[in-house]
């Protein structure tokens, strides 16, 4: 009898999307400081939900959304594919990432124009699309033809090259939180707002309650 009540107690908590497996791919900088909330807020107000994490680069997110090996992906923008459907889940700032000794460690903000002699390691034009189109994007509407020392797809390596003193880097904001030693931050100067965009996917298709309440969630979290 107490079998066939949890069975009961379990159907009705999976129905309500209160319950199950939630398969979520992320990204290996949504790992830095936005994971890690999202989680913990699932875990609080869903504890019956068993979270299956895949960490994978965008691209590789998308087909396996589109395959239904995962129910929801958290990727770098954009998200175009007729079967998708997609809500903003974070946008930060760029910061400059500078080796400790640089001289412009000392300044309080840096605009594009300062900072555009610099060695740049940079994103891989095909691995880190998002960031390498973003960034190069911005300096060239500064007017700035970058210096690029390496090109690299990791955020936590390129902070590896920059403490090598090899050259700065632009990196999201929740990039501090990795305090990589020998390496300061220092806020990025625009004239106008270019964040670093994640959002949430999911298939258009797809009646799982539980990508509701994953969305519901994520609002709480990251109010628009």
């Amino acid at each position: 009898l107490r079998l066939a009540e949890t069975a009961t107690h379990l159907t009705r908590q999976v129905a309500a999307g209160r319950a199950g497996v939630l398969k979520l791919g992320f990204t290996a900088a949504s790992a830095y400081d936005f994971l890690p909330r999202l989680v913990t807020a699932l875990r609080q107000r869903l504890p019956e939900v068993t979270l299956a994490l895949r960490e994978m680069v965008s691209k590789d997110q998308l087909e396996e959304l589109l395959a239904g090996r995962i129910d929801a992906a958290l990727v770098r923008p954009p998200v175009t594919h007729p079967d998708l459907t997609a809500v903003r889940a974070l946008a930060e700032p760029l910061v400059v990432a500078l080796p400790a000794g640089h001289p412009l460690a000392v300044r309080d903000a840096l605009a594009p124009g300062e900072i555009g002699g610099e060695p740049l390691v940079a994103y891989a034009p095909n691995e880190a699309r998002y960031f390498h189109d973003l960034i190069l994007g911005l300096l060239t509407e500064a007017g700035i033809q970058p210096r690029i020392v390496q090109q690299l797809t990791q955020i936590h390596a390129i902070l590896a090259l920059v403490r090598a003193a090899v050259g700065i880097a632009l990196v999201p904001a929740a990039a501090e939180s990795l305090h990589v030693e020998g390496v300061v931050f220092r806020p990025l100067a625009l004239p106008a707002p270019r964040p670093v965009e994640l959002v949430l996917a999911w298939r258009r298709d797809g009646d799982d309650p539980l990508i509701a309440r994953l969305v519901a969630i994520l609002s709480a979290l990251s109010p628009a």
